[in-house]
């Protein structure tokens, strides 16, 4: 079985230090919070106060204050760093791609060359396929060794 995937939050309640396993949704939750909370104490402390209290730099929490004064508490919240625009190769260049490799044998440079795209996304389209050329892997050391010394003689 495969390990799930989480993360472990730190914290403390009344001095006592706690941690506890989530998601990642509830860690971009508990983020968030922290980061409202931060910017709450930094109005009335000051930023290099709550700088140094939650160890991060002043120029982070200034940041947050910044944008807390220009969209308030939705403009804390983390944004997605997921690609927006994933871009696919088109089916005529993909079967171009194929086309080439199973008849000329060309590698990803030469292909690439050809169909006007780059030799990653070649690689990638071959290795989807099963086309590309893989090696036999690693060979793995074996140990020689004999019961006396000089046995091999």
């Amino acid at each position: 079985m495969s390990a799930s995937r989480g993360y472990t939050i730190e914290y403390d309640i009344k001095g006592e230090a706690r941690k506890f396993r989530c998601g990642s949704k509830e860690l971009r939750e508990f983020r968030n919070d922290r980061r409202k909370a931060a910017v709450r104490l930094a109005l009335e402390k000051g930023i290099g106060k709550v700088a140094e209290l939650i160890r991060c730099s002043a120029r982070s929490v200034r940041n947050w204050v910044t944008r807390w004064r220009g969209g308030g508490e939705a403009a804390l919240a983390e944004k997605s760093r997921r690609p927006k625009n994933v871009r696919y190769l088109e089916r005529e260049k993909v079967d171009q791609i194929l086309d080439i490799r199973r008849r000329q044998g060309y590698g990803c440079s030469k292909i690439s060359f050809d169909v006007r795209c780059s030799s990653s996304t070649v690689h990638r389209y071959l290795k989807v396929h099963r086309l590309n050329r893989q090696g036999p892997g690693r060979r793995r050391f074996r140990s020689f060794e004999r019961k006396h010394s000089n046995s091999l003689w």
